[in-house]
């Protein structure tokens, strides 16, 4: 039973397989060429457009690696600016700082002198009443000369 069952579908398949194949017309030769010449030009046209793209991304590409290159450049150059003018201030502020440094050295100086002076005046004041005083005890009363 099975095996005509499997009979039966196969030819059922084959039926249906021999009507969906349609026939080809007959192709000359002539045809043929015709066909492969009008592929060969558009392969040639297609082969003419991807030259065309490649060529318009090169330039693209050449563009944009000329416009790195400036940038690039660009900021060397505004990074030795900002080097040499940082240089330049740090140099400045050292020369500040080293000044700044000798006038606080200097003012401990005179804050010095000026604590010796005002040291030298009170022990001359002093030595100066012990003078008058001494000159007032040596002089002879006031009767006696």
């Amino acid at each position: 039973m099975r095996v005509i069952v499997i009979f039966c579908m196969v030819l059922t398949f084959s039926i249906g397989v021999s009507h969906a194949v349609e026939k080809a017309e007959r192709i000359s030769d002539r045809e043929i060429i015709e066909s492969l010449a009008e592929l060969k030009a558009g392969q040639r046209a297609m082969e003419k457009r991807f030259d065309d793209m490649n060529k318009r991304f090169d330039d693209l590409n050449n563009s944009v690696n000329n416009r790195f290159n400036d940038v690039m450049s660009l900021l060397q150059i505004l990074t030795g600016a900002m080097l040499v003018v940082g240089s330049g201030i740090l140099g400045w502020l050292i020369v500040i700082w080293r000044k700044l440094v000798k006038v606080e050295e200097r003012q401990s100086k005179f804050e010095t002198q000026d604590d010796e002076i005002k040291f030298l005046k009170e022990a001359y004041n002093r030595l100066n009443e012990m003078v008058l005083k001494l000159m007032d005890a040596l002089r002879p009363p006031k009767g006696v000369l």
